[in-house]
């Protein structure tokens, strides 16, 4: 697996694995200039970038097909 850093839009869908500072960097949303700014700053800021990337790789090793399936199971058996 390789790593990457990520920019992305600060919406609920990302928000499920990325962390803004910790392994991407957030803009608003429905604001170009910001996202404009964030992939400047990644283009420009090797440390950042490689921190970034860096920091993904660990977090998205806990998203496996085991730990989907246990979650899914678990929804499924609680009471409603």
């Amino acid at each position: 697996m390789s790593a990457a850093a990520l920019a992305c839009t600060d919406i609920g869908g990302h928000n499920e694995y990325a962390v803004h500072e910790r392994n991407a960097l957030l803009a608003p949303p429905h604001a170009p200039e910001a996202l404009g700014a964030t992939l400047t700053r990644l283009l420009t800021d090797h440390t950042l970038r490689q921190s970034l990337a860096e920091n993904a790789l660990r977090d998205i090793s806990r998203f496996t097909w085991s730990a989907a399936v246990d979650k899914f199971e678990a929804t499924l058996s609680a009471p409603t």
